[in-house]
């Protein structure tokens, strides 16, 4: 891709394994280039499958005023003026129905609302993600488990055996086509409304500013970061990326942990 012919006015960035080092920290200098970055214009989200929570703290570090996209989508969120520009949570009769074809199934349910996450009993993963990530959570139980106490979001299917997932990805798409159900990390399962994505959640944060997908540049890592990939001008896959991700992808970039991100924003927009 040539450098001169872009005019990139967005630049759409996911959080864990992208923009994130493994201690979970944007680098320092990679803090200056997108504070540079914004002071020129160019409009800098955060899209994340992480809860409202999560997100936030990282645009008030870097004192963005663009909106948030969390939950992979299903929640778009400005922090100056706290508004809630669009939201999708699961319908409750769906919901209801996804609980109770996961009833019989030895599988462990990640529940997500706006900023907590709901679990049947708290296991050492979610002791882990609750501590690493700063987000509550609740036991619900397993008659609690259809009836949690707010909206629901997004369901993360956690540790699903390698030979499994295909198959249990075929079989949610097939039961429940009002879903949006997506393969993330090697061995779990997202799931979401259907039409809710990384990539129409930038589109529609981009649109509020007059920006087309045909001026975003968007970095990722994983499956949910497909659609805003492949929708941008410029998709930019991370050195340590899925395969499904780099196969798509415009560029690779460096990984994570080598200032990836930096290292393709300085190379087409300083």
């Amino acid at each position: 891709m040539e450098r001169e012919k872009l005019q990139i006015k967005a630049v759409a960035i996911d959080l864990d394994g992208t923009l994130l080092d493994d201690a979970r920290n944007i680098p320092r200098s990679t803090q200056a280039l997108l504070r540079e970055l914004a002071g020129q214009g160019i409009q800098v989200v955060l899209a994340s499958a992480r809860p409202l929570c999560a997100v936030v703290p990282y645009a008030e570090q870097l004192a963005l005023q663009t909106p948030v996209i969390a939950l992979s989508g299903a929640c778009v969120f400005r922090p100056a003026g706290e508004k809630y520009l669009f939201e999708a949570p699961l319908a409750k009769a769906l919901y209801q129905n996804l609980i109770g074809f996961f009833a019989a199934k030895n599988y462990h349910l990640k529940i997500y609302g706006r900023s907590r996450l709901f679990v049947r009993e708290a296991i050492a993963e979610t002791l882990r993600y609750a501590e690493n990530f700063q987000v509550p959570y609740t036991e619900l139980g397993a008659a609690g488990l259809a009836k949690p106490t707010e909206d629901i979001f997004r369901i993360f299917i956690h540790r699903v055996p390698a030979a499994e997932v295909g198959f249990l990805q075929a079989d949610l798409a097939r039961l429940f086509p009002e879903l949006a159900v997506t393969k993330f990390e090697d061995n779990g399962i997202e799931i979401l409304c259907r039409g809710i994505s990384k990539g129409n959640a930038v589109a529609k944060v981009c649109s509020l500013q007059g920006i087309s997908m045909e001026e975003v540049m968007a970095i990722g890592n994983d499956g949910c970061d497909i659609s805003m990939v492949t929708q941008a001008k410029v998709g930019v896959a991370m050195g340590n990326s899925c395969q499904e991700l780099i196969a798509v992808a415009d560029e690779i970039t460096g990984k994570n942990t080598e200032l990836g991100v930096e290292q393709v924003l300085t190379k087409y927009l300083r």
